[in-house]
């Protein structure tokens, strides 16, 4: 079971309209009631008894707020924190924030065109990006890195 997205700042009222969504990711069912959900304050959301089959989504609901920025989720199962999703940046109204989003190399490349330097360089991005309608609006880098090479001359 993973955290596949969260909205926290839904459109209109927060309360009651904000929700995490879970997704079975492994290759059996799972139960939801040996999980629990925490937020950065430490409040805590236990998950009903409910069968999830492979690949398939939960809504949750939680009954604690999710910030609309410096928030942490985690997802316990056992004591155990299985899965975590993290951001700092304020979340716009309607916009979810994707746990393991990909960028396609094209988007990549216009991202950091600015960087653009004869050097072999590799980016480590967090896997927290915000969308909007299915369109990256913001892209969290927690850390670029370049191995330089030398120039052969």
């Amino acid at each position: 079971m993973k955290i596949s997205k969260v909205l926290p700042n839904p459109i209109g009222v927060d309360k009651g309209n904000e929700y995490i969504v879970l997704v079975n990711r492994g290759e059996s069912v799972d139960n939801l009631s040996s999980y629990l959900l925490k937020d950065k304050t430490g409040k805590t959301h236990s998950l009903p008894k409910i069968t999830v089959l492979e690949n398939q989504e939960v809504f949750v609901y939680p009954s604690f707020s999710i910030n609309n920025s410096a928030e942490e989720i985690y997802l316990i199962k056992n004591g155990v924190v299985v899965d975590y999703l993290g951001y700092q940046a304020s979340v716009k109204e309607g916009e979810y924030v994707l746990h393991d989003s990909k960028i396609s190399e094209e988007l990549r490349l216009e991202l950091f065109d600015e960087l653009a330097i004869p050097l072999k360089e590799t980016l480590q991005l967090s896997p927290t990006s915000v969308f909007l309608n299915g369109v990256i609006t913001a892209l969290v880098v927690t850390s670029i890195f370049f191995i330089y090479e030398k120039n052969k001359k």
